[in-house]
């Protein structure tokens, strides 16, 4: 999350707003559970935020989001807040009012992208392969609207 830290060097912390962007983990074909793999990918993901400082969680209405983020939520005693999936737009609306504020969002090989693209990024992130799970991405912004992207991996690299 060494991101997180340059940016608070550049930009004071109350002007950034940071979201974290993930789908959700690894699936056994079209199934809503996830796999073994998934699972260790879902205990990755709780690793590799233990450190951050979250002030709200998000995920989809479908078990292997919940699940994806449930390791997470355990760890930090959290509760994730439901989503429409099928509203990106009026998901986006939501989350302007998180200023200053350090947002997790679990979703879906199309969701994410098009969720970070409505964020303002350029140029536009393309939806993800049925089968890559291992994108984390950090959209910061500030107060003036000034909007970057940096893709990570974690957990065992996928396609």
């Amino acid at each position: 999350m060494f991101f997180l830290l340059m940016a608070s060097l550049v930009w004071s912390q109350d002007d950034l707003t940071t979201y974290i962007l993930v789908r959700q983990a690894d699936r056994t074909g079209g199934e809503d559970v996830l796999s073994e793999k998934g699972e260790i990918r879902a205990r990755e993901l709780s690793r590799v935020l233990e450190y951050v400082d979250l002030d709200m969680v998000y995920c989809s209405d479908y078990r292997r989001t919940r699940a994806t983020v449930d390791p997470m939520l355990r760890q930090k005693g959290m509760e994730a807040t439901i989503y429409n999936a099928k509203d990106i737009p009026g998901f986006v609306e939501t989350l302007e009012s998180h200023q200053g504020k350090t947002v997790l969002i679990v979703g879906h090989s199309n969701t994410v992208p098009q969720t970070i693209n409505m964020l303002g990024v350029s140029p536009p992130v393309p939806d993800l392969n049925h089968d890559q799970y291992d994108r984390l991405y950090i959209v910061s912004r500030s107060m003036t609207g000034d909007t970057r992207l940096v893709t990570l991996q974690f957990g065992e690299d996928t396609p």
